[in-house]
């Protein structure tokens, strides 16, 4: 799962600016609104041992293709097992329903980082 933003149009408005410039503003903006989605899938995710709760966070590589910039945040990392865990209590099994903490952090989380994102933007383009 991933915070997705279609920021073609800022880019369009940005094309006056060297691209190194439209990438970093981009970049910031983006990151500025990672913090606000984890606090929210954090307090979304069920809690037992902690252990899951803990390692929700965002990947390190932000990724741009056709004038999208995403990052991914979540359960990320190499403990195949956390993943694991984070899937069947997300999708839930056959004994056991799912919960969809992700979906509701996500909802949760959505506005917050909206917000941060258009502080950032708003701090950078004047």
């Amino acid at each position: 799962m991933s915070l997705q933003f279609d920021l073609s149009s800022l880019t369009k408005k940005l094309s006056e600016l060297e691209k190194k410039v439209q990438k970093d503003v981009a970049k910031k903006a983006l990151l500025a609104g990672v913090e606000p989605m984890e606090d929210a899938l954090k307090s979304a995710s069920p809690v037992d041992t902690g252990e899951l709760r803990d390692n929700i966070k965002s990947a390190k590589k932000i990724k741009t293709k056709k004038g999208r910039t995403t990052i991914d945040v979540g359960v990320t990392g190499d403990n195949r097992k956390i993943v694991e865990r984070a899937y069947y209590n997300h999708f839930g099994s056959r004994g056991r329903a799912g919960t969809y903490f992700m979906n509701d952090g996500f909802k949760k989380g959505l506005n917050p980082a909206q917000e941060k994102i258009i502080e950032v933007l708003k701090k950078e383009l004047r």
